[in-house]
């Protein structure tokens, strides 16, 4: 079993097969999912492509924003885990980026507690592949930063809950029962990244910086969309992890 076959060993491929050795560029990036936050980087005044992450799919663009205080980049990541996790790879390897600060829309487990509020992740679920691969198997990983993220927003008197979110790699297999289950060991939100970047980082010695919004919401009589596309593509976020980035401790 995948929760079986972690192995403290050296991998065969690693990015420095692919890029060689560079210099460093970035010292934070931001991960974003939202197409529409990403193109309002790229317009942002000082923004330009630094380094591109080539793939069989299309390309993937790093951006330096126009960042006095910090050398701060963003690049748009797919959904999921394996995805995010392995670019946080190449990013690594290609800007010598070690914190990253990871912005998204989550489900809702618990409306009362997440409506209105940014999602502050104290442990995530390990429901997917990606994590296993990188740091022995448990039920959640941990992330050490959730602190500095609540006292960021605390200092700012921004709304928000802390507690445990539930990474799936499998959107349409969450059941009613499953749901239940993580409600009741206290996760209030379902998402596709947290714990395998989680892990990543941990592996690499990085520092992953999370906060999520939730969209649309699960435990209620039946699935309702919510605010799924404010929660994918409302632009205060980018500018929350542009702050972020510039006076917390990444």
């Amino acid at each position: 079993m995948i929760t079986e076959q972690f192995l403290e060993e050296k991998e065969i491929i690693s990015p420095k097969c692919f890029y060689g050795e560079r210099e460093k560029l970035l010292d934070v990036c931001i991960i974003t999912f939202s197409y529409i936050i990403f193109s309002s980087a790229k317009d942002m005044e000082g923004s330009k492509v630094i380094a591109i992450v080539p793939s069989a799919g299309g390309n993937y663009e790093i951006i330096k924003l126009g960042v006095k205080e910090r050398r701060v980049g963003i690049f748009l990541s797919p959904v999921g885990a394996p995805a995010a996790g392995g670019l946080m790879e190449d990013i690594n390897a290609l800007t010598g980026a070690e914190n990253f600060i990871l912005f998204g829309s989550c489900g809702s487990l618990d409306e009362k507690k997440t409506k209105g509020k940014y999602i502050v992740v104290e442990e995530a679920y390990r429901d997917e592949g990606l994590s296993y691969h990188y740091i022995p198997p448990s039920d959640y990983v941990s992330v050490p930063t959730w602190k500095l993220i609540r006292d960021f927003f605390e200092k700012r008197n921004i709304p928000y809950v802390v507690g445990k979110t539930w990474t799936t790699d499998a959107m349409y297999r969450e059941t009613r029962k499953a749901m239940e289950k993580r409600k009741e060991e206290g996760c209030i939100a379902v998402e596709m990244e947290i714990a395998g970047c989680q892990a990543v980082a941990e592996r690499r010695g990085w520092k992953l910086y999370p906060f999520l919004e939730s969209g649309d919401v699960l435990d209620g009589v039946e699935w309702s969309v919510g605010e799924l596309k404010e929660a994918n593509h409302e632009k205060t976020k980018l500018l929350l992890a542009l702050e972020m980035a510039k006076t917390t401790e990444c």
